[in-house]
C-alpha cells in the first residue's frame, strides 16, 4: 500500500479514541494505519477500525435501480481507532487528550510515524522478533521478553490459524536470546526446533523477514516417559527421595479424602526420615504393605 495522500476527512462526532471519516480514497482498507494532525499535540497515529458503505436509496429507488435506474450517491465512511501520539519528552506514547477537529484530513501513515508511535524501533535490542507489520515489510515487530515472561499469557485462536508456529517463533526467540524455556509437548509439535526447516515454502519466504533455516539440537535436551516410542529423548523420571508427603497428596488427591490412607502413608513416610533410610518407590510400596490396616490395599 502506497504511504501519504488523502484517504478521508474528520466529521460528526468524535472523541480522544475514536473519530468517524467520510472516506475519499476507494483503497483504504481495514487495519490500516492513517495519521491526522491533531491541534494540541500535532501529528497522531490512527489505525481504521472500520469502514462502511452505504446510498441514499429508499425501497422504490432500489427498485429502479433493479431495471436499469441510476445509482443513488454513495456514501463510504470509516471509524477510526486513535492510538496517540509519541511525547518526546516523556520518551512514551500519550493518548490525546482532546478529541480531533472535524473537517481535518486523514492521510496514510509513513512507517517512520508507525515506528515511533507504536515503539517498535525501542524494542528491537533485545527483543522476540516475530514478524513484519501487515502491509509494511520495513517494519519489523518485537516483543519485550520481560514483558512476554513476567507474566502470565495464552495464545487463543481457532484450529489450523498458527497457535503452534507463533509459539514455535516464540520459543525460537527466547533460545536465541538465551533464556531457559520448559516445554511440556504432550501432542509432539515442537521437536522440528532442533533441526532446520527443509520446506521449500518456508525457505522461499524467508529472505522476505530477513531470516534463514536455524536448528537448535545443541541447546535442547529432550526428555520422555518411554524411550521406547521416542529413541531420541533422554529417559524423564521422578526421583521419589526428594517427594514430601504433601507432593504425593498433589499426585494422588483421592487420598486426601481418605483419613485412614492418609494416616498410613505418613507412618510409611515418617520410616524413611527417622531411619534415614533412602525412599524410592518400590520401598515405599513394601513400607505400605507392612501396615496392618486393611486399608493399605487400596492406597497401594
Amino acid at each position: 500500500m502506497s504511504e501519504g495522500g488523502q484517504v478521508g476527512i474528520i466529521f460528526g462526532s468524535a472523541s480522544p479514541t475514536k473519530a468517524t471519516i467520510a472516506v475519499t480514497a476507494p483503497t483504504l482498507a481495514v487495519d490500516e494505519f492513517v495519521q491526522l494532525e491533531h491541534p494540541i499535540v500535532g501529528m497522531t497515529l490512527a489505525r481504521v477500525a472500520e469502514l462502511a458503505r452505504s446510498a441514499e436509496m429508499d425501497y422504490d429507488a432500489a427498485l429502479k435501480v433493479s431495471r436499469g435506474g441510476v445509482v443513488p450517491r454513495i456514501i463510504n465512511t470509516g471509524t477510526l481507532d486513535l492510538l496517540g501520539y509519541w511525547d518526546k519528552t516523556a520518551d512514551a506514547r500519550r493518548p490525546l487528550p482532546s478529541p480531533p477537529t472535524p473537517g481535518v484530513s486523514v492521510e496514510r501513515a509513513p512507517g517512520s510515524i508507525i515506528r515511533d508511535v507504536l515503539g517498535l524501533e525501542r524494542k528491537r535490542a533485545g527483543g522476540l522478533y516475530i514478524g513484519l507489520l501487515a502491509g509494511h515489510d520495513d517494519l519489523r515487530v518485537y516483543i519485550d521478553p520481560n514483558d512476554l515472561l513476567s507474566r502470565h499469557f495464552a495464545v487463543l485462536a481457532q484450529t489450523g490459524s498458527g497457535k503452534s508456529y507463533l509459539v514455535g517463533v516464540l520459543i525460537e526467540e527466547l533460545i536465541e536470546q538465551g533464556i531457559a524455556i520448559v516445554i511440556i509437548d504432550s501432542h509432539g509439535e515442537y521437536p522440528s526446533i532442533a533441526y532446520p526447516t527443509t520446506s521449500d515454502y518456508d525457505i522461499a519466504r524467508m529472505p522476505r523477514f530477513g531470516t534463514s533455516p536455524k536448528g537448535y539440537l545443541h541447546q535442547m535436551k529432550e526428555y520422555t516417559p518411554d524411550i521406547e516410542v521416542n529413541r531420541d529423548g533422554l529417559p524423564l523420571r521422578f526421583d521419589p527421595a526428594n517427594l514430601k508427603t504433601d507432593d504425593f497428596l498433589a499426585m494422588m488427591p483421592a487420598i486426601a479424602d481418605s483419613k485412614r490412607q492418609l494416616t498410613i502413608l505418613h507412618r510409611a513416610m515418617s520410616f524413611f526420615t527417622e531411619t534415614n533410610t533412602r525412599l524410592t518407590f518400590s520401598k515405599l510400596i513394601a513400607q505400605v504393605a507392612q501396615d496392618k490396616s486393611a486399608t493399605r490395599f487400596r492406597l497401594i
